[in-house]
């Protein structure tokens, strides 16, 4: 895995072709990056077991076959889901599904801006990287996601520009919990996450008021098992020099004091405030696309149950003429 494959626009002296200047990555990230690709390049030429009973299987030329078709279908309906996105929803394209995302709890809320808020400030006053917030669409090979928060190291960084809508697979990931999320988040995302290099995964969940923080195990592609922080704080190896209480992340008092012992300038303060001003307009508009999406589901559902009804009543007429002729003077 080259600096130049990870961004095409690279030049070879290290610096972004858009901008000299801009550095993308020392010693440390990129023997991370080395450690990562010589994991996958052993992870590739180890079949695993699936692999290796599919390659003994009888019927491999069909299921081939199928798998192939299947995969073309995948494909298109992901070619349709790119083409139809709009920066106003919160959309996942997973697993060949398209899933739309329902407005958040105020709890879910809160974690998501605080850790943002911190992350973003941190970066910024370090020059460490870049962070989004929710709606930045990341794409893994197969599926596209939107985690709550992701952090980009200098690297990937680089590749980031103004029109960017696609962002590659971030450095460190959070995702904050929801009932109708969970499944994913602890599921495809896990899994997903771990094997395309995500150094980190922090799993809030805002009812225990803990975080799960996994780390990424680059010699097997897979997350060591978790750190569960109830209290204390959180030390990131992904964000050098990160280390926050795990409080900051629900208590919103808390979190102001972390960024008041940052001495954020008025200049970070005002991107921020911007950037969670402009979430807030999108998430309001996305809301008032699922409320009339939903109204017109429920018209099409009336209309269609008074089809329904209609049929009826001319299937029972129908049937009723039948009889009549069918029965002899």
């Amino acid at each position: 895995m080259s600096i130049r494959r990870l961004c095409p626009s690279a030049r070879k002296d290290g610096v972004h072709a858009a901008g000299a200047g801009v550095w993308f990555a020392g010693s440390a990230e990129i023997s991370r990056l080395k450690e990562a690709a010589l994991a996958c390049n052993k992870a590739i030429m180890t079949p695993s077991p699936m692999l290796e009973s599919l390659l003994n299987a009888p019927d491999l030329p069909e299921i081939l076959q199928q798998a192939e078709r299947a995969w073309a279908d995948e494909q298109a309906r992901r070619a349709k889901f790119l083409n139809d996105i709009t920066p106003e929803h919160k959309w996942e394209f997973i697993n060949g599904e398209v899933i739309m995302h329902s407005p958040a709890l105020q709890r879910h809320l809160v974690a998501t801006g605080n850790l943002y808020q911190i992350l973003f400030v941190y970066a910024k006053n370090q020059h460490c990287g870049s962070v989004f917030v929710e709606k930045a669409m990341t794409s893994f090979p197969r599926n596209d996601y939107e985690p709550d928060v992701i952090f980009f190291g200098p690297a990937k960084s680089a590749c980031i520009l103004p029109d960017t809508l696609r962002f590659p697979v971030p450095d460190l990931i959070v995702e904050v919990l929801s009932p109708s999320t969970e499944k994913r988040d602890r599921g495809v995302k896990f899994s997903d996450y771990a094997l395309h290099g995500v150094s980190e995964y922090w799993i809030v969940d805002t009812v225990a008021e803990m975080v799960e923080l996994y780390k990424l195990d680059a010699n097997t592609q897979t997350y060591a098992p978790a750190e569960l922080i109830a209290s204390g704080y959180i030390e990131s190896t992904t964000i050098v020099g990160l280390k926050i209480p795990v409080a900051a992340v629900f208590d919103e008092d808390v979190t102001m004091e972390v960024l008041r012992s940052m001495n954020v300038d008025e200049g970070a303060m005002l991107e921020l405030r911007t950037a969670l001003q402009d979430e807030a307009l999108r998430r309001e508009k996305a809301e008032r696309a699922l409320q009339t999406a939903e109204q017109a589901l429920q018209t099409a559902e009336q209309a269609l149950a008074q089809e329904r009804g209609s049929r009826e009543v001319a299937e029972r007429e129908i049937s009723i003429l039948k009889q009549r002729l069918q029965t002899p003077e």
